[in-house]
């Protein structure tokens, strides 16, 4: 039973920090989207 309960918490703890870096992956890209699309608009 602890095999299982010490499984689980690894499986969300990993799963929440890959779903952290999915999020800050995303922004990333958003980000410079906004400064590409901030950019060309100026010129």
């Amino acid at each position: 039973m602890e095999s299982i309960e010490t499984f689980f918490t690894a499986l969300s703890s990993t799963s929440a920090g890959l779903f952290d870096g999915v999020i800050a992956f995303v922004k990333g890209i958003f980000g410079a989207f906004e400064g590409l699309l901030s950019s060309g608009s100026s010129e």
